[in-house]
């Protein structure tokens, strides 16, 4: 690193938290409203018989959702745009993933330099440990914090699409209040 790295630093660093937070804390939304998609797929649009229980990680959501407007006849009008959020989505939880359960270990010296993110994770055998590593730039990473926060309105619009379309209501249980 030089030693313009320390002030290129102290002015991205607010744009690269910025980046950073808004992925990982619009996140929760982005699983909720792929929850809400399942809810009203399996409740209310047939989805009960491409699986019979419901999906619980994200994964297999996912995959669960696409299988649905792959094959249900009754989610052809979704289908093209049910397919390219995924693709999105897919992409996006790539680097959520880094960020959220792997670390920067290489920080920016320029607004193009690379910023190395990598995690650990444990293989199938249990007893090795498998490196995952993401490149990105400081402005693909601020480029991705708007992406996520578009994501969401989309996900959102289409998850209402679909709940006024399968009303699902009286098979979804009624929230009940924490505390």
């Amino acid at each position: 690193m030089t030693q313009e790295t320390p002030q290129f630093l102290s002015e991205a660093f607010a744009g690269l938290s910025l980046s950073v937070g808004r992925i990982i804390v619009l996140w929760g939304l982005v699983d909720s409203l792929v929850t809400a998609c399942v809810a009203e797929l399996y409740h209310g649009a047939g989805g009960n018989v491409v699986r019979s229980e419901l999906p619980r990680n994200w994964t297999d959501r996912t995959k669960f959702v696409r299988k649905c407007l792959n094959e249900i006849a009754a989610l052809s009008e979704f289908r093209v745009e049910g397919i390219r959020l995924l693709d999105d989505l897919k992409r996006l939880a790539k680097l959520r993933d880094a960020l959220c359960h792997g670390a920067i270990e290489e920080l920016p010296s320029t607004e193009d330099s690379l910023i190395l993110i990598q995690k650990f994770d444990v293989q199938n055998s249990k007893q090795i440990h498998e490196r995952h590593q993401i490149h990105t730039t400081y402005s693909d990473l601020t480029k991705a914090g708007v992406e996520v926060l578009d994501i969401c309105v989309k996900l959102q619009t289409f998850a209402r699409r679909l709940q006024m379309t399968f009303t699902s209501k009286n098979k979804i249980k009624p929230p009940t209040s924490a505390g």
